[in-house]
């Protein structure tokens, strides 16, 4: 049984930023805040083991938690997120009989607030509307371990993932059912008026074909789209099969607003969008069910990407420099982002990755990754110059053959090498102008550097600290199938973009993963500092009552 809280206020105030939590009011708080146990983890200590009985479910009150699950592909495990404080787990104990999907392991000593059935059902009798928001958690976190996201970062969690409402599929499916109700009824009258005949049974098949291939278009299309929220961006991906492929995201903390829209027929089904404002624009998370808990969730993560560390990771922090400087063992092992396991990504198709790696479409030096444009740009450059190469050939080995005589060999094979000459320098010009042109991430920096053979040379800059949000899109058949697009980086009130670069998708995670480390280091270094000062005053007091204590300083006389 998990031991009994001590400390009912701070779980309360803990509450207060977690949703479905956050909004009650402050009695009710207290009742929540009762209903939990907590549970003290050791390092690398399981709390729950995937595929065992799920009866509890629990929050992060403090340390870290890797959650992982058995590839059945690969028989590894793989990493599914790195919870903190205020995380939610174990959601498969919401439903009767479930199991659990995943493992639990504290990365560090941790303490969980544990939530039994009992419990949880007491609080649902209390707290109107509960439950249904219980449900959308659940919703979400079954929904996003069956979605992969290969844009996500190592340990990234995800909070919440949905599609649009099943209202706007069924709006999607009134067309094919109209065309196919329409079409049918006059096949079948001209079945019937024809005495039988075969031909509008035939037209009749081609026709059902069509329709049933478009009813799956539809829903194949409205599966792809979800709205996204993670510890680190909120996000809305758009893929049109075959034609487009898009995502709209924005860090948590470039939030500037949230807000909700919705219609009369919206509101009678229980849907509508979730407005995000952030120094960029607006991204719309469009036809979402109950709109106002999704903005309530997304609330909650931006209040704690704004407000940082928490109070207890805090203490924590200071208490293990503490320890060090007093040459105490330390408590904890500290956070280290470089050994988070690294999560499993799907990799480009084998021929993808050959010409990528054949023309160089991407390579690392000196920790600064340079993108090149896609090799269809550069195939479009020079197809003109290897077409009239090849022509020239062609016409030699012609000659030689004698398939025509009206010119000598000598002046045909002089003809070729002039042709050679000037074509081939066409040609490199244009390999040479392709290859020049190119983007480059470092650490602080983003380079888009565009350089004409003897010729003049542009280059320009964007710090990584100013990027507001990013996206990209792959547009036509082409693009979609040899994987390249267009990358837009929103730097103040100017956009950068990475043009036909090789897997956008990636390379938008590349970028948003060296926002969120340069972030990571400097809230690092910023805490570093304010508990190397606390630590010296710790110190310096501590060697004061040393020195009382062994009489070096006279005890003053009250």
């Amino acid at each position: 049984m998990p031991e009994l809280p001590t400390d009912r206020k701070y779980i309360a105030d803990l509450l207060k930023t977690i949703y479905p939590f956050r909004d009650l009011e402050e009695e009710l708080q207290t009742f929540v805040a009762d209903q939990f146990g907590i549970y003290n983890l050791e390092k690398e200590h399981a709390l729950f083991r995937e595929g065992t009985p799920a009866r509890e479910a629990f929050i992060v009150l403090n340390g870290q938690l890797r959650i992982t699950r058995m590839n059945e592909k690969t028989e590894e495990e793989e990493l599914v997120a790195t919870l903190t404080t205020g995380d939610w787990l174990g959601l498969e104990a919401l439903v009767e009989e479930e199991e659990y999907q995943v493992s639990a392991v504290s990365v560090r000593s941790a303490r969980v607030l544990s939530l039994n059935l009992e419990r949880l059902d007491l609080m649902m009798e209390e707290i109107g509307g509960l439950g249904e928001r219980l449900e959308m958690l659940y919703n979400s976190y079954m929904l996003g371990l069956r979605t992969r996201l290969t844009w996500r970062n190592p340990g990234e969690p995800l909070y919440y993932i949905a599609r649009r409402h099943p209202f706007y599929l069924i709006l999607r499916l009134l067309p094919p059912l109209l065309v196919g109700l329409a079409g049918g009824s006059g096949l079948a009258f001209w079945y019937f008026i024809t005495g039988g005949m075969l031909t509008p049974l035939i037209l009749g098949g081609l026709f059902l074909l069509l329709i049933l291939m478009w009813s799956v278009w539809a829903v194949v299309d409205w599966s792809n789209d979800y709205s996204i929220i993670t510890s680190q961006r909120v996000l809305f991906q758009e893929r049109i099969v075959l034609l487009y492929d898009s995502r709209q995201e924005s860090p948590i903390n470039a939030i500037l607003a949230i807000s909700t829209e919705t219609t009369q027929l919206g509101r009678i089904f229980k849907f509508g969008n979730v407005i995000v404002r952030t120094y960029a624009g607006l991204i719309k998370l469009p036809d979402l069910r109950d709109p106002e808990e999704v903005a309530s969730l997304l609330e909650g993560q931006w209040g704690r990407a704004k407000a940082g560390l928490t109070r207890a990771e805090r203490m924590s922090q200071l208490e293990n420099k503490i320890r060090q400087r007093l040459g105490l063992p330390a408590d904890y092992e500290k956070k280290d982002m470089d050994e988070q396991p690294a999560a499993p990504k799907v990799e480009p198709a084998a021929l993808q990755r050959f010409l990528a790696n054949l023309f160089q479409l991407r390579f690392e030096q000196g920790g600064a990754i340079t993108y090149r444009t896609h090799w269809w740009i550069l195939i479009r450059h020079v197809w003109l110059p290897a077409f009239i190469l090849w022509l020239a050939q062609l016409a030699l080995v012609a000659r030689a053959l004698q398939v025509y005589t009206l010119f000598t060999f000598g002046g045909v094979l002089g003809l070729v090498a002039v042709i050679d000459l000037v074509v081939g320098l066409w040609f490199v010009y244009q390999y040479v102008d392709w290859r020049n042109d190119y983007y480059q991430v470092t650490d602080e920096n983003l380079l888009d550097v565009y350089r004409k053979p003897l010729g003049k040379e542009e280059r320009r800059a964007a710090p990584i600290k100013n990027i507001q949000s990013i996206r990209f899109e792959r547009l036509g058949i082409v693009g979609l199938l040899l994987n390249f697009g267009t990358v837009w980086i929103k730097v103040g009130d100017a956009d950068l973009t990475f043009d036909y670069v090789f897997n956008p998708s990636e390379v938008q995670r590349e970028i948003f993963k060296r926002m969120a480390e340069r972030e990571y280091r400097n809230s690092e270094a910023a805490m570093q500092t304010e508990e190397q000062r606390l630590a010296d005053w710790i110190e310096a007091y501590h060697n004061v009552l040393e020195r009382k204590r062994y009489g070096d300083i006279p005890v003053s006389e009250s």
